[in-house]
This record gives C-alpha cells, structure tokens and sequence, in this order.
C-alpha cells in the first residue's frame, strides 16, 4: 500500500512507542512509510492507544 502522507513510500507492517505528554504508552502495531516514517494504526489500535492513555490518566 502507498503512503497517504509521502506518497512515494510503501506501507510495511511493524510496531511504533506511543507516548502522550510525555508518558510512554507502550508499543503498539502500525503500518510504517519506507521512505518517511509516518505512521498508521487502525481503529482497534487507536481504541488501545486511548485506553491505555485513559489507564495513566492521561
């Protein structure tokens, strides 16, 4: 898949540290550009990210 942002990237599967004000969120797994290191995470990773957030009360 091409890279929304770039558009010169392809989409490769990998993980990316999610961190909010500071605190580290942990890793989670996202589609990342080759070519500029955006990232992508899909809805049921998005809902992680937030609870994870909501857990550090953030």
């Amino acid at each position: 898949m091409k890279c929304p942002m770039c558009e010169k990237g392809a989409l490769k599967k990998g993980k990316v540290k999610e961190t909010m004000f500071g605190v580290d969120l942990g890793e989670f797994p996202a589609d990342i550009c080759d070519k500029c290191g955006e990232s992508f995470t899909d809805s049921a990773t998005t809902k992680k990210i937030e609870e994870a957030a909501k857990k550090k009360s953030i």
